[in-house]
C-alpha cells in the first residue's frame, strides 16, 4: 500500500479500469487487426507515456496470443504534461487506448475460436503512485470471410488514431548539441503561427536527455529552435533525436532526426 498525504489508497484498490478491446468482430487468417488496452481514469488521477518524465512508469504490455499470431509494438498517442513542481511527467489522463497491429498467421484454422491475453503493468498517480496488474483477456472467432470492422469500438479506434504523431513533410526538423544544451530547430509550413509554435511542447522518447522544463523558443528569420538543457552530461549521446512535438491547434508531429554533435 502506498499513502500520500491526502490520497490514501490500498493498491488492490486503486481507481482506474483496463479493457481489451480489438477493432474486428472475428479474425481472418493471415489479415492483421488492431487489438489494445482501453485505460479509463477518474478525475485528477493519471498513468504514463513510454517516457514518464521525472517520474513514474510507462505502462507494460505483455501479450499470450494464439501459436503463430504476432504483436506489433505499442502505437502510443501524444502525451500531455503534468507538471508538479519540482516535478513535471508525461502521460495520460480520463481515457487512453494503447493499441498495436496483431497478426494472425496464414495457416490458422479459419472454423476455430482464439484467446487473445495480455498482461498489463501500469501506474495510477495523483499525489501518490499505485501500481496496478490487470490481466486481460478476449475471445474471438475465425471465418474465411473479411472480418466486419466492431461496432462498439470503431469510434474508439477512430478517435485514437487522431492522436498518433504523424510524420509531416512539411515540416524541417534539425537538432544539435552545443556546450550542454540540446537544439531542436523548426522551420513550419506556412499558416503556422507564430505564437501556436511558441507554446509547442517537445516530447523526448529518450529518457534522461534533457531537463523537463517550460518550453523556451528562440527565434531567427528562417526557423525557431527549443533549447533544452542536457542532463547526464557524461553518457553518450544517441545518435538521433526522437521525440513528439505537440502543436497548438495542428498536429501530433513525429521527430525521428539525426543528433549533431
Amino acid at each position: 500500500m502506498l499513502i500520500g498525504a491526502s490520497v490514501q489508497v490500498r493498491a488492490d484498490e486503486a481507481p482506474g479500469t483496463a479493457e481489451l478491446v480489438v477493432d474486428v468482430e472475428s479474425i481472418q487468417p493471415g489479415v492483421p487487426f488492431r487489438a489494445g488496452v482501453l485505460l479509463r481514469l477518474p478525475d485528477h488521477w493519471h498513468t504514463y507515456w513510454r517516457n514518464a518524465g521525472d517520474s513514474g512508469m510507462p505502462p507494460e504490455i505483455t501479450w499470450q496470443l494464439p501459436e503463430g499470431f504476432a504483436a506489433g509494438p505499442i502505437l502510443w498517442p501524444a502525451p500531455k504534461t503534468f507538471d508538479e513542481p519540482p516535478v513535471m511527467s508525461f502521460g495520460y489522463d480520463r481515457e487512453v487506448l494503447l493499441s498495436c497491429e496483431i497478426r494472425p498467421p496464414e495457416d490458422s484454422p479459419a472454423a476455430a475460436t482464439y484467446i487473445l491475453e495480455a498482461k498489463l503493468v501500469w501506474l495510477v498517480c495523483r499525489e501518490v503512485c499505485i501500481p496496478k496488474t490487470n490481466r486481460l483477456r478476449l475471445t474471438l472467432p475465425a471465418q474465411v470471410e473479411p472480418p466486419a470492422k466492431a461496432s462498439r469500438w470503431a469510434e474508439l479506434f477512430a478517435r485514437a488514431k487522431q492522436t498518433f504523431p504523424v510524420r509531416d513533410d512539411a515540416w524541417t526538423f534539425r537538432a544539435r548539441v552545443n556546450q550542454g544544451v540540446l537544439s531542436l530547430c523548426a522551420t513550419p509550413p506556412p499558416g503556422v503561427s507564430a505564437g501556436d509554435l511558441a507554446r509547442a511542447v517537445f516530447y523526448p522518447v529518450q529518457p534522461n536527455l534533457v531537463a523537463y522544463e517550460p518550453p523556451a523558443w528562440e527565434w531567427s528569420e528562417t526557423e525557431s529552435c527549443l533549447r533544452m538543457k542536457r542532463i547526464s552530461g557524461n553518457k553518450p549521446l544517441p545518435d538521433r533525436l526522437e521525440g513528439v512535438l505537440v502543436v497548438p491547434r495542428g498536429k501530433a508531429l513525429e521527430v525521428n532526426i539525426t543528433l549533431e554533435k
